[in-house]
């Protein structure tokens, strides 16, 4: 079967070029080896074949072809199949064709598409009119799978699964996590694939969320020494339900940026930005024990997230060393309860669950000054109305950071105190 002398086949090498010809077989002297050859591409690729029996005496078979030279909607399924055609007849390529794709109808065009295991999708005389050719072609690929091999199309399942749970749950790292570790197996799949499909609005949802957090953190990260509760009531349950519902610490506010950053690490397209965040994290120095718990959380975090049950177990040793290096801090807490988790009898927790909670802790300042184990004590307001128990934690400009005996944290404006209480706390920054 050769182009020069067969119009049809030249004409059917044409409609390709609009599609994208680079998966058109070529057509060669030897007709059967391009069929052959054809097959072979989809097979690699997990591509489908589409087909297109005809002959140059068919005004039925010119006029589909012009419409697929010439109709845009159709460009988009371009780089989604590996094309040929076949000339109806006495062609030995049509006999081999017509034997293992029989159709009732003797009649042309005929549109076969077939996925990459030699299976037909669709096999039928007669052209698709109007938009039931663009249904016909998307349908197709979602019938035809993922477009890659068996362990990459369960990858893509599993990250799937992943990414949804993770989105439901509201969290962004895990999210971030289940789609890198398949970005480039996703880049090069079928596109109309529904695992894909799904994958991609995750994907931008979480895009979305990562754009509007970066794009406030870079001015975040450098007002984050502070504590910035309002002061307009002497309740601790009020202050620390304010404390909450604004900026409830300053680890939690670098916490969260340091998730962001990391979050956009993960990808080519956005480490930059990621970079950016945590170059502007680092140079505010009173915050730099609230970054290194974050960095060490999130790291633990981001192993447990993943696919890879190696990573998973690791992830167990990274928590407990949140444990040893920042004991009684916020992170401490996070950890040791994804720790109990994950891992529930891991050597690091305590075997009395409260333990952790009572047990005495030393006050640390953002910047990581130590003071000598906190034990819990009573905490007044200002007005002597109000009284708690609780451990310090720690301590900024403005506020202090306490634990209950139940292992709760909340934050109290210093202002808000009993003059005990202050002087007390002047006491151990002159101890400093």
């Amino acid at each position: 079967m050769s182009t020069r002398s067969n119009p049809f086949a030249r004409a059917v090498c044409l409609l390709f070029v609009f599609l994208g010809c680079s998966g058109t077989t070529a057509l060669s002297q030897n007709s059967t080896s391009a069929l052959a050859n054809a097959r072979g591409q989809s097979a690699r690729s997990g591509k489908p074949l589409f087909a297109v029996v005809g002959a140059d005496y068919c005004p039925a078979c010119k006029a589909l072809m012009e419409r697929l030279k010439t109709d845009e909607s159709l460009s988009e399924f371009a780089s989604h199949y590996v094309a040929v055609s076949v000339t109806y007849g006495d062609d030995p390529a049509w006999s081999q064709w017509n034997a293992k794709y029989p159709i009732e109808r003797n009649a042309i065009p005929r549109l076969y598409i077939i996925d990459s295991n030699g299976k037909a999708i669709y096999a039928k005389a007669g052209a698709p009119q109007g938009q039931s050719l663009v249904r016909l072609l998307r349908s197709s690929l979602e019938k035809s799978g993922p477009g890659v091999n068996e362990p990459d199309a369960r990858a893509l399942v599993g990250a799937v699964e992943r990414a949804e749970a993770a989105a439901e749950a509201g969290d962004l790292l895990a999210q971030a996590v289940a789609i890198a570790e398949v970005q480039e197996i996703a880049a090069n799949a079928n596109a109309f694939d529904p695992s894909v499909r799904t994958l991609r609005q995750i994907y931008e949802s979480m895009a979305q969320t990562l754009e509007d957090r970066a794009s406030n953190g870079t001015e975040d990260a450098s007002n984050l020494a502070d504590l910035e509760t309002p002061a307009s009531s002497t309740s601790f349950d009020t202050a620390e339900s304010e404390s909450t519902q604004t900026k409830a610490s300053g680890f939690t506010q670098v916490l969260d940026q340091v998730t962001v950053a990391s979050s956009l690490a993960l990808f080519p397209q956005w480490r930059e930005r990621g970079n950016a965040i945590m170059k502007e994290l680092r140079k505010n120095r009173a915050q730099a024990l609230w970054l290194q718990q974050s960095e060490a959380l999130v790291k633990a975090r981001k192993m447990a997230a993943a696919s890879d049950p190696k990573l998973q177990n690791r992830s167990s040793d990274l928590f407990a060393v949140v444990l040893k290096r920042f004991p009684s801090s916020e992170a401490a807490i996070l950890a040791r309860d994804e720790l109990a988790e994950l891992t529930p009898d891991h050597a690091a927790l305590p075997t009395n669950p409260g333990a952790a909670a009572s047990a005495p802790s030393a006050a640390l300042s953002p910047a990581g000054k130590a003071t000598a184990p906190m034990k819990p004590r009573t905490w007044t307001s200002l007005d002597g109305n109000f009284s708690r128990t609780a451990t310090l934690l720690q301590q900024t400009s403005t506020h202090v950071q306490l634990r209950d005996p139940a292992g709760k944290t909340f934050a109290v404006a210093i202002a808000k105190l009993c003059d005990a209480d202050r002087a007390y706390l002047e006491e151990l920054q002159a101890a400093e």
